[in-house]
């Protein structure tokens, strides 16, 4: 994959002169990774968005996460003390992932 040298510096190298795109869609590729899923709800600093992703892997798909709904839904961090609020919400954010053919992440702690 990055030629007969296998050194720290090899590697950066070939990622430097290839770029992150070319850089990404050749390691993938290596691997044999064909699908993404991407939660593209959580908030970081350095993001790419899912047309990025589809240029380096044949599928991309994106990830409903029931946590970053109720949080933007509440507008707290906390977590939701109210059993019946929780199942409602869930039972909501669960259509939406089957009416948008969406995989759903839940966090059970």
């Amino acid at each position: 994959m990055y030629g007969s040298s296998l050194s720290l510096d090899a590697v950066e190298e070939s990622r430097r002169c290839l770029g992150l795109e070319a850089s990404a869609a050749v390691s993938f590729k290596a691997a044999r990774i064909v699908i993404l899923l991407i939660d593209d709800g959580i908030k970081l600093d350095k993001k790419l968005d899912i047309k990025c992703h589809e240029k380096v892997v044949p599928t991309v798909g994106r990830i409903l996460q029931v946590e970053h709904v109720a949080h933007n839904i509440l507008e707290k961090p906390d977590r939701i003390s109210n059993k019946n609020f929780s199942d409602y919400i869930f039972m909501h954010a669960l259509e939406v992932a089957q009416n948008f053919n969406l995989p759903m992440q839940i966090d059970t702690r």
